[in-house]
């Protein structure tokens, strides 16, 4: 077995902790695998900022165009791929456009119609909503009373990262 046969397997095998664990330290000891790393994780910052930043320093372009040029490094802004905190899926944030992220405003909550529930003993089953997985058909979306189990939707739009909302940009 090839040495990287041999290093796949063991990422196949490892603990997520133990890899990120890893992929730290490899980063902060190689500025080639950080900078493999940051185009593979991160987002690079748009070409039209950069010169936007220029222009509001005062700068004419040139002499930062000069040292960019010197310097080889991009710059990165974002995260690339985050959890969405409205649908809770992992996005892209390069492919992040209108109608990407699909979700519900509201809660999932137990239809309480005694035709939803025969035969269900609280002391028994448990809580209704330890039942959500298992019979999505059995709850109502609070926002629109959709059953849990319908395809459709309340809000269509952009996804939305845990950062863009702190930062109180809508997505």
């Amino acid at each position: 077995m090839s040495s990287l046969d041999l290093v796949l397997a063991a990422i196949d095998a490892a603990d997520p902790d133990r890899l990120r664990i890893t992929l730290k330290r490899v980063c902060s000891l190689s500025n080639d695998t950080l900078e493999l790393v940051c185009s593979e994780l991160l987002v690079a910052e748009k070409a039209a900022e950069s010169q936007k930043k220029a222009s509001e320093s005062g700068g004419n372009g040139k002499e930062d165009n000069s040292k960019a040029l010197k310097r080889k490094r991009v710059e990165y802004n974002t995260i690339r791929f985050q959890t969405c905190i409205q649908c809770e899926q992992e996005f892209d944030a390069t492919k992040n456009e209108e109608g990407c992220c699909r979700w519900h405003k509201g809660e999932l909550e137990a239809d309480e119609d005694p035709n939803m529930w025969p035969d269900f003993e609280d002391w028994r089953d448990g809580e209704y909503d330890d039942w959500k997985d298992e019979f999505p058909e059995r709850f109502l979306w609070s926002c629109c009373k959709r059953r849990g189990d319908d395809e459709e939707v309340c809000c269509v739009g952009k996804h939305m990262s845990a950062q863009e909302h702190a930062s109180g940009k809508s997505g």
